[in-house]
């Protein structure tokens, strides 16, 4: 049997085994969380750069827009069907990877009625065509798509006009929640 001082001893140095394992697991655990904390800052400073960087093109090309319509006068649908314009959206959407599978949290809303000020270049316009204002919200990780996406609706066969972007990032969470307002144009209807 061992006397009191070496069992003191003993109790003592397990006890200072137990905190070193402790204050160890702890270090490793902070370690890892604050490493993944610093990737995340990154990640987030990243997507405000792209962020930033999109909103100074669609600020800069956003005349540019409106001086192209009349050129495009042929590239005008003859008539106005949501159908069609809602799957040629979804299309557009699936093209760059924004599909209903990978949780992106999409949604599609037309606006048929819109209606604009008579001074202004799209009341003008409205004069000689249908107006269809589209609303597309989604979330997504890569600012690419994005881009992507604006490519795609400015290369396409149909005239489209990027009315404005808005970008959000709700709190605690690491992705972009995404606004596209853009105009789809058809040919006026003859009511006569």
């Amino acid at each position: 049997m061992l006397n009191r001082k070496a069992s003191n001893y003993i109790f003592y140095l397990i006890l200072v085994g137990i905190i070193a394992i402790v204050y160890l697991i702890r270090s490793v655990m902070v370690g890892g969380l604050e490493g993944k904390i610093e990737t995340l800052d990154n990640n987030n400073i990243s997507l405000q750069a792209q962020i930033d960087n999109l909103k100074d093109i669609v600020q800069t090309n956003k005349d540019v827009q409106e001086s192209h319509l009349y050129e495009l006068y042929n590239q005008v649908p003859q008539a106005y069907y949501s159908t069609e314009l809602t799957y040629l959206t979804i299309s557009k959407l699936e093209t760059v990877g924004i599909d209903e599978s990978s949780g992106f949290d999409r949604s599609i809303t037309l606006n048929p009625d819109v209606t604009f000020s008579s001074e202004s270049t799209l009341g003008e316009i409205s004069q000689d065509f249908d107006i269809v204002e589209v609303l597309i919200k989604f979330d997504m990780l890569d600012m690419t798509v994005v881009t992507d996406l604006i490519d795609l609706l400015n290369e396409s066969e149909q005239v489209f006009f990027i009315n404005y972007i808005n970008f959000y990032t709700p709190d605690g969470e690491d992705y972009v929640g995404v606004t596209i307002h853009f105009l789809s144009f058809y040919e006026k209807e003859d009511l006569s």
